[in-house]
């Protein structure tokens, strides 16, 4: 009873057949690839995002705190030296820049001995 309309596909599949199940099956990987790099990338920039926020957050806080500690310097020599304002303002200030200006040249030191081991060679033994 085997007829046209009824037929079972029983005989195996062909090679044109199996290469389309193939390339289906590697679009679908491909597209599931896809969706996982379109993810991790919207997850990345949310992390970059909250991250500059924390960032721009902390950066006020420590500036409004270095500022109230030049200020509180900046009475403390007024008071005990007897100094004018303007004037234990601008020594406050001159140890600051000092300060930050020192900070800088390590910073700098490190930045210029940094080598990228994938690019330098590798040191003689």
């Amino acid at each position: 009873m085997n007829t046209a309309g009824s037929r079972t596909n029983t005989e195996p599949h062909g090679l044109a057949d199996t290469a389309f199940r193939v390339v289906e099956a590697g679009q679908r990987v491909l597209l599931d690839r896809l969706d996982l790099a379109r993810l991790d990338a919207q997850r990345l920039l949310s992390l970059g995002a909250r991250t500059l926020i924390s960032v721009a957050a902390g950066t006020v806080l420590l500036a409004g705190a270095w500022c109230a500690i030049l200020v509180a310097v900046a009475l403390t020599l007024q008071r005990d030296l007897e100094l004018s304002l303007p004037l234990s303002l601008m020594l406050a200030a001159l140890g600051s820049a000092a300060a930050g200006m020192a900070v800088l040249g390590v910073g700098l030191r490190r930045v210029a001995t940094f080598e990228l081991s994938a690019i330098a060679p590798a040191p003689e033994p």
